[in-house]
């Protein structure tokens, strides 16, 4: 299973990240805050080759609509 982290302290994310993939998740990107987030599952996306990838995403979802 593929994961993407966002907290704002690198050192927990480095550490849950570091746990995830002992438990055999792939980490894939990391966050600092939401906007971010957004942005990485974006970049991650087109990636992939998601026709709809980064503009659809960041049209659907605002920042402000994600529970901190």
């Amino acid at each position: 299973m593929r994961v993407v982290l966002a907290d704002d302290a690198a050192l927990f994310r480095k550490g849950v990240a570091n746990l995830l993939r002992e438990a055999g998740f792939d980490v894939v990107g990391q966050a600092e805050n939401a906007d971010d987030l957004l942005e990485v599952v974006a970049n991650r996306l087109e990636h992939q080759g998601k026709r709809r990838g980064g503009g659809f995403l960041r049209d659907r979802v605002h920042a402000s609509q994600i529970i901190p």
